[in-house]
């Protein structure tokens, strides 16, 4: 990293590691080596909402930390276990208090079209979102099963209710794209949840500012015009797929 900036005068890092601080002291380590040499940079990375604490987010922050991602997915118990995701819902809320706290941007990355993957069960993901104000940052994608993920194998083998429908692997994107249908979901019915969800989310007024940090004013124009698009039909439920209640609970 030191004769990277000394050659090429770069100052910001990314760490390619979904799980970066499973080594807890190997990041700390690294921490306080950007740290004692006043290497001056900023780095952003990925890790599990589980695997961090005060003293380790504090220490990221002065090492030059300011963006982390955390992998959420759902919420919905049945899709966590068949995905293998151990990681208590809690702990997403914990996590983002401490780094809203030392001031690092934090995205929370959720899938929408994950095996036995309804309606209902998007609801429980957005309800969730929408109710817990320590998350400020969300992003929603469709799930893609990519040749050679376990997700493939399962699609192509038609397991928990998904069939992949298109080898094109031009069409394997995770926006405004689906290249399987869930259940009963069809890949218009992924589009449109997709484009909902963003409506449930960021109609919430305190990830406003948020927002506005991590896109800036033209993604900021171009999410809003996202919401515009499709504000009308999450309001008037005319797909049926969405409909506001006031408590938040038919998000």
């Amino acid at each position: 990293m030191i004769s990277v900036i000394s050659k090429f005068n770069i100052k910001h890092f990314i760490l390619l590691d979904d799980t970066m601080s499973l080594d807890r002291e190997h990041i700390l380590e690294l921490c306080n080596i950007i740290i004692d040499e006043k290497l001056g940079i900023t780095l952003d990375g990925s890790t599990r909402a589980n695997l961090v604490d005060e003293e380790l987010v504090s220490k990221m922050a002065e090492a030059g930390f300011i963006r982390i991602s955390f992998g959420l997915e759902s919420v919905d118990p049945n899709i966590r276990t068949i995905m293998k995701k151990n990681v208590p819902l809690e702990s997403y809320r914990e996590a983002n208090k401490l780094t809203s706290k030392y001031n690092i941007e934090t995205l929370n990355s959720c899938m929408i079209g994950l095996p036995g993957e309804t309606v209902a069960t998007v609801r429980k993901t957005l309800c969730f979102l929408r109710n817990s104000r320590e998350i400020k940052q969300v992003n929603i994608s469709i799930a893609t099963p990519y040749p050679g993920t376990e997700l493939y194998e399962m699609t192509r083998k038609g397991e928990h209710g998904m069939r992949l429908l298109t080898d094109n692997f031009a069409e394997f994107r995770r926006y405004g794209s689906a290249v399987m249908s869930v259940g009963d979901l069809s890949p218009a019915d992924l589009i449109k949840l997709q484009n909902d969800a963003f409506v449930s989310i960021y109609l919430a007024p305190w990830r406003l500012i948020p927002m506005l940090k991590k896109s800036g004013i033209i993604g900021c124009i171009l999410t809003f015009m996202r919401l515009l698009k499709s504000f009308k039909r999450v309001i008037l439920n005319t797909d049926g797929l969405f409909r506001f209640g006031k408590d938040n609970t038919d998000l």
